[in-house]
């Protein structure tokens, strides 16, 4: 790259600025160079330009932007409505905005829209619109460096490792290139540089954002250093009275450098440096955000402050400074801040030993957490300041554990998993039957919670601003899933987050049942289980570690894929003893509802002493189905589909044989179809038997899908999402599949997603494979439990069908491959609710 040295700029020529080729992308293994990558030297940080403290605005209609873009009507609109944090007005004005043929006003509204979406929660949507993003910025640019970047910082708000691919990758590409900040004449492409600019600043904020969330406090301090060496080349530029007319820079830019000042000041504090010229950082950018009305931006920066206090193992600094952010944000009714930094001084009170005083706050937390509605990419992945819901269930039943609070430790779980489930639900449509109308009605006032939640964070809120109409739609919240709850309690449990107590669980077992409810364990601590009977509840904790438990699944796992019959008896045996499975499962039902360290154990190929039926909440096991009608049972073979899934050897036997036990035909090959599938159903069937293939994506659970055959012969995949709006009607459904992957947190749920799915289509009994099978094995085992499941006693039917194979000496990939998961035989409400 050539830098352009001079003072001529009145009266020369316009010309333009020689930039470096720009790589094309490479394979993520080739993009990154070490962890994170390497961040480059910085060189013009001596004589910093300061923030401003002076209002400043988005970009207004006829002025130009940095791209050298003249601003519209619309994108005016836009830009203002994405700094109020108000995502419907942004988007209709992007909509109305891309009314045009000028390729870098189409680039404009689909970056923007991004940013938008990734702002609104919807960060799989935004990943999406970067491939349009991309297309378009080839066209006018010849590169795709900022989509990339758009697409790295969707990944980021999914908590996706890939954003680390994205980022490196522009890092990459831009290694040759820095913006001068001197020239001879305007620069006559503007736009070119501006844009590789941007894109660079964008890769390096997000890589330091990436390795702060991992803890790499020094290689997040450097990769921040390197994006404020950015931002101070353009801010100084943009305040040099010579060369600032023709960059015009505007609030967006300002705003991403002071957010990305307090991550170089919390990187420097949790690395160890002085803790003078950190927290200058971070007041620098307080104080700007106080200048142009960001509160959030406030709140978040006291957060981060407060997160590396603790790193530097500071915990009463720490406990000083969040809990004047709680103050602030509760004054606010900023929900989405007070969880997060009740979370942080829960933690700041751990570390002070003051475990009473940190109880309460987690509790708190967790309160304020069950308020928060929204999608899941918005509430639930670990965001800036390391504060994730899933942590604050962990911390508050740890908590209870160790002052013998048995009914806190459930509840706190309890209430973990019922947001886990809601926030990812929070945009599904759902098939309400009856009760269409009251889940409209809730998704509105969850839609207008959402919005109301998201204008408190804008650019100038202030503290009371639509406070009432907000205590209304709670209320009204809670006036309707009061009605669903006395009408529909699986509608109930998904639109929701109400959760039993541990006496209301008592009360639905039968005398002779246990339920077995996981407890989280990570790494060195005994994997526990809080067992509950009809007269009390008791704490086990396992001979293993979470950790331990880990490495033994996983052995099992790779004897399972190497056909290696004497290594998954012996990895068998050890997990049976050192989970003591004879002894959990002694009663004559045992129900579980795992933690996700042990949602792989496979129960069947252990040594245990009666039937075991999965659950994955002990709300979902309480809650009575919707009613499927009775109706001839329905097989599904392997669909016959063009471009791959070919057929296993033996599958036709396997399904012609089920379906000869029915006396029906069944779906095969061709006839393998969706819509004949959706025929054969009808009002609903007792007995739904799907085998064929599966699928699904780590970072989507509710893409996991059954492949079937479109009418044009390739795959149609009917996901856990379509599924909820398009139930399938049966009672006990069978998955006889090949579901893909080693089990993972991921994996499992997908599979739950699924399951859940299907158990909202009124099946009271869900059945399936939980690794890969061969036909043989399918049919071996699902011929046993059909013999004895049309008694009705599933439980039994499944325990039947394992032992009797455990009994002929079948290894356990025969014996174990199947689990039930089902409900308590005493629901509440009513099961006609659907």
């Amino acid at each position: 790259m050539v830098w352009l040295a001079g003072s001529c700029l009145t009266g020369c020529a316009p010309a333009p600025v020689r930039t470096p080729p720009i790589a094309a992308s490479v394979p993520p293994a080739a993009a990154i160079d070490g962890p994170l990558h390497a961040p480059p030297a910085t060189g013009n940080l001596v004589n910093p330009v300061p923030l401003p403290l002076r209002p400043i605005a988005m970009p207004q209609a006829g002025q130009l932007t940095s791209y050298g873009l003249t601003v519209t009507p619309d994108l005016a609109t836009a830009f203002a409505a994405w700094a109020a944090h108000e995502p419907d007005r942004a988007l209709m004005a992007l909509e109305r905005a891309e009314s045009t043929e000028d390729l870098a006003t189409l680039w404009q509204v689909s970056f923007l829209r991004g940013l938008v979406l990734i702002m609104a929660g919807r960060a799989a949507d935004a990943e999406a619109e970067s491939l349009v993003t991309a297309r378009r910025e080839d066209a006018w640019l010849g590169h795709d460096l900022n989509a990339v970047a758009l697409r790295g910082e969707a990944r980021l708000a999914l908590g996706d490792p890939d954003a680390e691919d994205a980022f490196a990758d522009v890092a990459r590409r831009t290694a040759e290139w820095r913006l001068p900040v001197t020239y001879r004449a305007p620069p006559s492409n503007l736009a070119e540089i501006v844009a590789l600019t941007t894109a660079q600043l964008r890769a390096f904020a997000g890589l330091a954002r990436l390795a702060f969330r991992r803890g790499h406090y020094r290689l997040a301090m450097d990769w921040a250093e390197a994006a404020e060496d950015r931002f101070n080349d353009i801010h100084r530029l943009a305040s040099d009275k010579t060369y600032g007319a023709f960059v015009p820079v505007h609030l967006d830019s300002y705003l991403e450098r002071a957010r990305n000042l307090v991550l170089r000041g919390a990187a420097r504090l949790a690395s160890g440096r002085r803790r003078g010229p950190a927290e200058a950082d971070i007041t620098q950018a307080t104080r700007f955000f106080e200048t142009v009305g960001s509160t959030h931006d406030r709140l978040i920066a006291a957060g981060q402050h407060g997160r590396a206090l603790l790193a530097a193992e500071l915990p009463e600094a720490a406990l000083g400074v969040v809990e004047s952010a709680a103050v602030d944000a509760d004054v606010s009714r900023n929900i989405d801040m007070i969880w997060r930094l009740e979370g942080l001084r829960g933690e700041s009170l751990l570390a002070l030993d003051r475990l009473a005083e940190a109880a309460e706050a987690f509790q708190r937390a967790q309160l304020a957490a069950n308020e928060s509605s929204g999608p899941v990419a918005a509430d639930r992945v670990p965001d800036r300041l390391q504060v994730s819901k899933d942590d604050l269930g962990y911390r508050v039943d740890r908590l209870a554990i160790r002052n013998q609070a048995l009914a806190d430790a459930f509840t706190a779980m309890e209430l973990a998993r019922a947001q886990a489930l809601h926030d990812s639900l929070a945009t599904v449509p759902l098939a309400g039957g009856s009760e269409a109308a009251v889940v409209d009605e809730v998704r509105r006032v969850d839609q207008a919670r959402h919005l109301q939640r998201l204008l408190r964070i804008g650019i100038g809120s202030t503290v009371t601003e639509d406070q009432r109409t907000t205590l209304e739609l709670d209320d009204l919240r809670r006036e309707l899933a009061g009605r669903l709850a006395e009408r529909a309690s699986w509608l109930h449990v998904l639109l929701t987050r109400d959760m039993p107590a541990l006496a209301d669980v008592q009360r639905r077992l039968d005398p002779d049942e246990t339920l077995l409810y996981g407890l989280a364990a990570r790494g060195a601590e005994a994997v526990r289980w809080l067992r509950i009977t009809p007269d009390g509840a008791d704490l086990i904790a396992s001979e293993i570690s979470a950790s331990d438990l880990a490495l033994l699944l996983d052995g099992f796992w790779t004897a399972l894929r190497r056909a290696d019959i004497d290594g998954q008896a012996s990895l068998a045996r050890r997990l049976s003893t050192a989970l003591a499975s004879r002894d959990l499962t002694a009663a004559a039902r045992t129900f579980v509802v795992p933690t996700p360290e042990t949602a792989a154990v496979p129960w069947g190929a252990l040594d245990i002493a009666g039937p075991v039926v999965l659950a994955p909440s002990a709300r979902e096991w309480m809650a009575g189905v919707p009613e499927a009608a009775p109706g001839p049972a329905v097989v599904v073979g392997y669909p016959m589909v063009a471009g791959g899934y070919p057929d296993r050897p033996g599958s036709n036997e396997e399904t012609a044989t089920v379906a000869a036990r029915f006396g029906i035909t069944p779906l095969t090959a061709e006839t393998a179809t969706a819509a004949a599938l959706r025929d054969r159903l009808g009002a609903g069937t007792d007995v739904l038997h799907l085998s064929g293939h599966t699928a699904c994506r780590s970072d989507r659970p509710l893409a996991a899908a059954l492949l079937l055959r479109s009418e044009d012969g390739k795959s149609a995949p009917l996901t856990a999402g379509r599924l909820f709006e398009t139930p399938l009607p049966a009672r006990l459904v069978t998955l006889a599949s090949c579901w893909p992957g080693r089990p993972s947190p991921a994996r499992d749920a997908a599979l739950w997603s699924l399951v859940r799915a299907l158990r909202f289509g009124g099946a009271r009994w869900v059945l399936l494979s939980v690794w890969p099978t061969e036909p043989q094995t399918s049919q071996a085992f699902t011929e046993l439990f059909y013999r004895r499941a049309l008694t009705g006693d599933m439980p039994a039917a499944w325990f039947e069908a394992r032992t009797l194979l455990l009994n002929k000496n079948a290894p356990p990939a025969v014996h174990g491959a199947y689990v039930l998961v089902g409900g308590t035989a005493n629901p509440i409400g009513p099961t006609d609710g659907g």
